[in-house]
């Protein structure tokens, strides 16, 4: 217990705040990429200065000429063909939004842990990679917003020109996003619903024409599975490395992990989910009070999930916690529980490689949600703490032996 107790007694909650605070601010692949380069330097340059060596991995983006890359920090990288555990992040960001929750926060405790285990000289193949291009593809957005400029319904900032166009897309992406993992667009009785839904919002004709473009945009993409061509680009190219040159035991995903609210009725659940089918630890259950940890973990990672909530209720550490072993593999949870797949384990789930979701579940939580409200003033420090002690108790447990 020794080992344990020193390292998660290092948890320095002002690094947090200051990672935090360094890292705030738009890191769009379009409309802020010096800022998104700025970002990686940052993640680049501490790690350096931790002592870890750290390597870019270029990322194939086709019809762009810039540069995108992952960046991974190796603890020590003469055992790197040993078993790998991989903490991982993302340092993108959607247009219009700081991203201190999405995803300043899991950078934050990602170069935490790094820092303490490079502090403890741990021999052990820990790899701290924070990934780019976890959101939306730049080849889609550019295609969306040419198609939107054509119809009037972006001004030059590509915000929308009417409050009912804003809503009518939200109607569309929740259409979307249920059968997205099926289906790059809405099928014609999707489309119909859609229709009807929108039908008070009075659209004009070109607004009208604007989702019916859009809709065939998506239609010629094909039948494929969007993810690593319409989001997670980054952790998709890696995975797919990863699986072929690399003995990976381990991927603890960090998302979006520092926002909580103690109000009832502040968290909600993906479609067909209730907090009775998790393993909970300090939940409440009746009152749906928001200030709890989300693992989840597929077939071949529920081992990961045991591990974290276990030592997530250490007694020096103390981490409200509710846990979700799906027993389904990607292919089945992509048509069952598409939500699950909205970050960067989905590619290692994808090939088989056992990896865990940490988050504070995003917009069944957080109202800021991307949105240009995702501030550091909204977030939770020492909910946050006890995330990175908990992630480095678990470590060392997944190590140990």
């Amino acid at each position: 217990m020794f080992v344990l107790d020193n390292a998660i007694n290092l948890v320095d909650l002002e690094n947090l705040y200051q990672h935090i605070l360094a890292l705030e601010g738009e890191k769009h692949s379009i409309d802020s990429y010096d800022a998104l380069i700025q970002g990686a330097r940052y993640i680049k340059e501490v790690c350096m200065n931790y002592g870890l060596d750290v390597l870019e991995y270029p990322i194939s983006v086709p019809g762009f000429k810039k540069d995108f890359y992952n960046i991974a920090a190796f603890l020590d990288i003469s055992l790197k063909s040993e078993p790998a555990i991989l903490i991982t992040s993302h340092f993108d960001t959607v247009a219009g939004t700081p991203g201190a929750d999405d995803n300043a926060s899991a950078i934050a405790i990602m170069l935490e842990v790094a820092r303490i285990f490079k502090t403890l000289d741990y021999k052990r193949n820990l790899i701290f990679i924070s990934f780019n291009l976890e959101e939306w593809a730049p080849y889609f957005q550019q295609n969306v917003r040419a198609i939107g400029r054509a119809n009037g319904v972006y001004d030059t900032k590509f915000r929308f020109t009417s409050y009912r166009v804003k809503k009518a897309y939200e109607i569309y992406m929740q259409l979307l996003r249920s059968n997205i993992y099926t289906k790059q667009h809405l099928d014609d009785d999707h489309f119909e619903r859609f229709f009807n839904k929108v039908s008070p919002l009075k659209l004009s004709t070109s607004e009208l024409q604007f989702f019916a473009e859009l809709n065939n945009f998506y239609i010629k993409q094909g039948e494929y599975d969007p993810l690593g061509t319409s989001f997670v680009l980054g952790s998709n190219t890696f995975a797919q490395m990863a699986s072929t040159s690399m003995n990976v035991k381990a991927v603890i995903n960090l998302e979006t992990i520092g926002y909580t609210s103690k109000n009832p009725h502040s968290q909600t659940l993906p479609s067909g989910m209730t907090l009775e089918i998790f393993e909970g630890y300090k939940i409440n259950e009746q009152e749906m009070i928001g200030d709890f940890a989300s693992i989840f973990a597929d077939e071949n990672s529920g081992f990961l999930a045991k591990t974290f909530l276990k030592n997530a209720q250490y007694e020096l550490i103390d981490l409200p916690c509710a846990s979700l072993t799906v027993p389904l593999n990607y292919s089945s949870i992509k048509q069952n529980f598409p939500d699950l797949l909205r970050s960067d384990h989905a590619p290692f789930w994808k090939h088989d490689i056992p990896a865990l979701l940490i988050s504070d579940s995003a917009n069944f939580r957080n109202p800021y949600y991307h949105t240009g409200g995702d501030t550091i003033a909204t977030l939770d420090f020492p909910f946050m703490k006890k995330v990175c002690q908990t992630t480095i108790a678990t470590i060392i447990d997944l190590t140990q032996g």
